[in-house]
Formats: C-alpha cells, structure tokens, sequence
C-alpha cells in the first residue's frame, strides 16, 4: 500500500525537530532564488551588451557594404548575411528586455511577497512552539515545588506525634497549617498550568497542521513561478537560436544555388566591352577550346549574313545585266519539316565569286575587332563564303545559322509567327555604291521569281540597319541554341557566347526575356496567352496531372511557368508555358509555390 507525502503529514515529532527542518528547508529554497534573480539580470546586461555591439558592428558592415558593394548573386548573399545579423541584434535587444522584465523584475517581486508570508508563518509557528514549550517548563517547575511543599507539610505531620512536637505542639500546627495551605495552592495552580498546556498542545497541533500546509502551498508556488520563468527563459534563448538557425540555413541554401562561374557570366554579359576571335583566346584558359569553336562559329554566322547581303544589293544590278538573257528554272530545295513551315530561300543559278580585289573588310563589314590584325585573304579562310558556295547551298546555310530548327525552339509563338509572315514577304531590289562581289547570269529572260532576303523588309527600309538588326538575331539565336542543347550531348561541352545588352539594338522590341535557368539562359514572353503581363518565371520541380475542381495548373517536371499574379505567400496565377501533353482546361489557373523553383 502506498502513502502520500507530503509536508503536513511528515513532520510530526514530540520534540518538534520536524518544524526546524521545514522551516529550515523553504528558508533556504527562497535564499537560493536570490542567485537566480542575479543570473537573470547579469544576463538581461550581457544580452543588452551583446545586441548593442552587434548592431554597432551590423552598421558598420553596412555601410562597407554601401561603399564597396560586391557584385551578382554573391553580393546579395552579403546583403543577406547583413539582413540576418541586423535581425538577430534586434533578437537580441528583444530578448534582454524580455529576461530584465520577466525574469528579473517579476521573480524579485515574487520572491520578496514569498519573503513575507514565510516570514508571517515562522514567527506565528514559533510563537505557538514557544507558548508550548513555556508552559510545559512552567508545570515542571510547579511540580518540584508542589513535592517540596508536600514533603514539609509530611514532616511537620510526623514531628506532631513525636516528643518535640509535643512539647511546642501549637508552633508545629502552625507549620502544618502553613504548608498545607502552599501544598494547596500549588496544587490548584499545577493543575491548571497543565490545562492550559494540555490545551496549548491541542492547540498547536491544529496551528502546526495549517502552517505546515501554508508551508507547503508556499513551496509548491515558488517552484511553479521558477519553473514558468525558467521555461520563458529558455523559449526567449531557443526562439533568437531558431532564427539565428534558420537565417543561416538560409543564407547556406542561397549560396549553394550559385557558382563563381555564373556571377563571372553575369558580369561579363552586363559590362562585357566586346569579344575577341577564337583565334586570339589564351591558350592557358581551361575553357579555350569550347570558347575558340563558338567564337568561330559565330563569326561564320556573320560572314554568312553579310556576304548574303552583299548579294541582295547588287540584285539590282544584276537584274539590268541579265535583261535579255533567259533565267533557267531550278527546283527548290525542300527545307527540313518543323513544326511550323517557313519559306526557304532557293537556289540561283548565277556563278557567284569574289573579286581580287575584295578584302577581309569588305567580305565581313560588321567586324568590331578592328584592332586585331587581319587575316590574309578571305579565299585563304576555309569558313569564307566564297570558298564553300559550289559546296553548300543557300538554303543549307541559311537553316545552319540562326533559321535553324533549335533557334525555333527556342523563340516563343509570336515571334514564330512574326518570322514565318516576314520570310513569306519578296524583298524589293537593292543598290550599294560598294561592289565587292560580281555576278555572271547564264543568258535568258529575266525571271520574275527572286531569291529571298535574310531581312525581310519592304523597299524604303534602310538596309544598313536591317543586315545589323539579322546578324544581331542571328548572334542572339546561336547563344540561344547553345543554351537549349542537352547536357548529355557533345556539343553541350562547348560554353556559349553571351551577348552583350549595348551591343543590341534599343529599338527593337521583343517580347521576350532572357532568363538564367542554373547554368544557361532561356528567353521566355513577357506575356501570357491571354495577354497578361508576366511577373515572375518559374520552373516545375514537380510533375502534377491530377484532374481538380480548384483550377490547379497541370504541369511536368521541367515546364516552365508563366506567373501574372500572386496571390499570397503559397499560391500564384499564371499558365504553363507550351506544354502540349496538358489539358487546355488545366494550363492557365493558380499555382502552388511548393511545386515550383522561382527562376531569377
């Protein structure tokens, strides 16, 4: 069988040692809260200390930060880290307002109300064990007394019957008389110091049971209030330790979604000054051979389109010297099939090659690297026009440049069908004060049908400005297709070329952007479907295709999203961007954050 314990049914003795010890035990439980209520204002100092020295050091950094910014995605990490020590010496000052006010002040004057009630409860317990113990000495004191008295009153009986007590008998009834009244009054007063001790005693063990149980009722609220401001203390502490935690955890997962090498690519894309021939690339650079071969490869794509230029210009001229000549028919080539059919240009008949004296200039006006010494002779280059126009037709370079399948992947639906509308378009003849290459016709009638222009444009266009505006297209489509090609395929291994934002028109619209998706760029509209402005670019990182009542966008993993709208911090509006294994019903809707990785 079990007992309870407690401290009214414990501390019960005849020489009262159980309430010694209990007065004892919860003086020194309330003496040992004064170390406590010092801990927590030596704390609530260190933590006022501690916030104001950070803030001092957050500011600090702060204006570094402001006269010495660093660049990219590693610059606001630093923006971030000064963002979370500014947040955690605000924690800081908070938590020592807290500790002062809650721990310090409210556990003082608790303490010192619990000083005074035990101090009413020890002297009330006192007094009762005093009374007690007093009037217990007093009926022992009135007993030895009461025996002296009897023990005279007994011998002054005995000395009656003797021979002295005969001879002065009425002296010897005096003394009997004299100590049998004390005997009696003694008595009587014995008799009632023990009453009122037996009812002290009553008394106390009723006082001593309350007391004992106020006693207890005292402890048990002092250990309650600690541990409430000990539990406040500790949430206080571990609440500035979570978001301290978590503004590191986000600062670790910031810097981890990106690398040296795209802050570099960012730089050089926004402040790049021009690039230089692949020829001319340092050989110690461990990206070399994949810079050389995309700068070749863009410069042929230049070349191409200029000397395709150069040839419309003088079609003018070549028209008026094949006026009585017939023009033999040739069949077009068929371009490949793609998803959407575009007019390629045919083949001519007429022998084209360049003249002595041509040069590397005139062959390719548009080069910017005017500084850098020129090749010998645009027939020694085995990437010249002139050197591959038996060998390669017209239309196989025109879908080798910037018309070919991965550039159309790359573009969105009205630039689609902007480019479709302007290759169907005949281009009007042109003329050109410079004459670099010479054309001889076979001899027949003039013909009616013309090759198609790179730059589809009516007549009072400025060719100039058109041939700059294609080969700008053409640059920024081979950047494109070098950024869509797979990671698994080798020419994934060549790093593509960035163009740089001054070097593209500022008046040609588009209505597209260029997005870093990871390690590569895409362009993405800056308008929806419907119209909408685009706000935000997101991709799938997971796949959802559940049929649903709440207009849920379906998508798969790797689509890319359109967001117009955000509705709160969990769900935005917005559609899948070309995804034709969805349901129309299910492309345009809200889009759930946790699905999808915002893109830059």
């Amino acid at each position: 069988m079990s007992h309870s314990y407690n401290y009214q049914l414990s501390f019960w003795d005849e020489q009262d040692t159980g309430t010694r010890i209990l007065l004892e035990h919860v003086s020194q439980g309330l003496e040992s809260c004064e170390g406590l209520i010092d801990f927590f204002e030596e704390r609530s100092k260190l933590e006022k200390d501690y916030a104001r020295r950070l803030s001092a050091i957050t500011a600090k950094f702060n204006s570094n930060i402001q006269s010495q910014p660093d660049y990219g995605k590693l610059g606001l990490s630093v923006k971030s880290l000064h963002s979370s020590q500014e947040r955690l010496s605000q924690s800081h000052s908070k938590q020592a307002v807290a500790i002062y006010r809650d721990g310090f002040s409210e556990l003082k004057l608790f303490v010192q109300d619990l000083q005074a009630r035990y101090k009413t409860i020890s002297l009330k317990t006192r007094n009762l064990c005093n009374d007690k113990i007093t009037k217990k000495q007093l009926c022992d004191v009135l007993q030895g007394k009461l025996e002296k008295a009897s023990t005279e009153l007994r011998d002054c009986q005995l000395n009656q019957d003797n021979y002295l007590g005969k001879r002065d008998s009425s002296q010897n009834d005096r003394h009997i008389q004299k100590w049998r009244s004390i005997v009696d009054e003694l008595q009587m007063k014995l008799d009632v110091l023990k009453q009122e001790y037996k009812n002290s005693t009553k008394h106390w063990l009723h006082e001593w049971s309350r007391l004992s149980l106020e006693l207890q009722e005292l402890e048990r609220s002092r250990i309650q209030f600690i541990k409430v401001k000990l539990q406040e203390f500790s949430k206080q502490c571990s609440d500035a330790a979570v978001e301290e935690q978590i503004s590191m955890d986000n600062l670790t997962q910031q810097l981890t979604k990106f690398t040296a090498d795209q802050d570099i690519s960012s730089f050089a894309y926004n402040h790049g000054t021009g690039r230089i021939r692949g020829n001319f690339v340092h050989a110690a650079s461990a990206d070399s051979p994949r810079t050389s071969s995309t700068s070749s490869k863009h410069v042929q794509n230049v070349r191409q389109l200029s000397s395709q230029l150069q040839r419309s210009r003088l079609s003018g001229y070549y028209e008026e010297q094949a006026a009585d000549v017939p023009h033999p028919e040739v069949e077009k080539q068929k371009p490949e099939p793609t998803k959407l059919d575009r007019l390629e240009p045919p083949e001519t008949a007429a022998e084209v090659y360049t003249s002595s004296e041509s040069s590397n200039e005139s062959s390719n006006p548009t080069e910017f690297t005017s500084n850098v010494r020129h090749r010998a002779s645009v027939e020694s280059m085995s990437t010249s026009i002139s050197s591959l126009a038996h060998s390669i037709g017209d239309s196989q370079r025109f879908a080798k440049s910037w018309n070919s399948q991965n550039r159309r992947k790359s573009k969105t639906r009205s630039q689609l069908l902007e480019s479709s509308q302007s290759s169907n378009l005949n281009e009007g003849s042109r003329t050109s004060s410079m004459e670099t290459t010479r054309f001889h016709a076979s001899s027949g009638p003039r013909t009616t049908q013309r090759r198609k222009s790179m730059v589809a444009s009516d007549s009072s266009s400025n060719p100039f400005k058109e041939a700059l505006e294609a080969m700008k297209r053409g640059s920024s489509g081979y950047d494109d297709v070098e950024d869509e090609r797979p990671s698994n395929s080798t020419s994934s291994q060549k790093k593509h070329l960035i163009p740089f934002q001054h070097s593209r028109s500022s008046t040609n619209e588009t209505c597209t952007k260029r997005v870093m998706d990871k390690d590569h760029y895409v362009e993405l509209p800056l308008f929806s479907s419907k119209g909408e402005e685009v706000l935000r670019y997101a991709k799938a990182l997971y796949t959802f295709m559940e049929p649903n009542e709440q207009q849920i966008v379906n998508f798969h993993v790797g689509d890319y999203l359109l967001l117009t709208e955000q509705l709160d911090q969990d769900w935005f509006i917005g559609e899948v961007l070309d995804s034709q294994n969805v349901d129309p019903e299910y492309r345009y809707g809200i889009i759930p954050r946790n699905y999808i990785e915002i893109l830059p």
